[in-house]
């Protein structure tokens, strides 16, 4: 079953992003594009804020019992994996 979530950031410049984030399976796929623009682009990695604005978007739909609560955690477990300190070696 696919699962497809769809918003809109302001870029600094004031250009409206699109973000679209696409679930197949238990894999997420990350895609944006600025408005007006044809050809969406895919990030693999996905970009940080990119999960935490999908994060939101979940957590909200979530209480409305629009997404299961299995997507807010994959998604939870993903931003804070992103966010844990790369050890340094020596």
């Amino acid at each position: 079953m696919q699962n497809e979530h769809e918003w809109n950031e302001p870029t600094p410049e004031g250009k409206k992003r699109i973000v679209r984030a696409s679930k197949f399976g238990r894999q997420w796929k990350f895609q944006s594009k600025l408005r007006g623009q044809p050809l969406w682009t895919i990030h693999d990695p996905p970009i940080e804020d990119d999960v935490a604005s999908l994060l939101d978007v979940l957590q909200r739909k979530y209480h409305r019992r629009r997404v299961s609560y299995e997507d807010v955690r994959q998604i939870d477990d993903m931003l804070n994996d992103m966010r844990k300190p790369v050890l340094e070696i020596e």
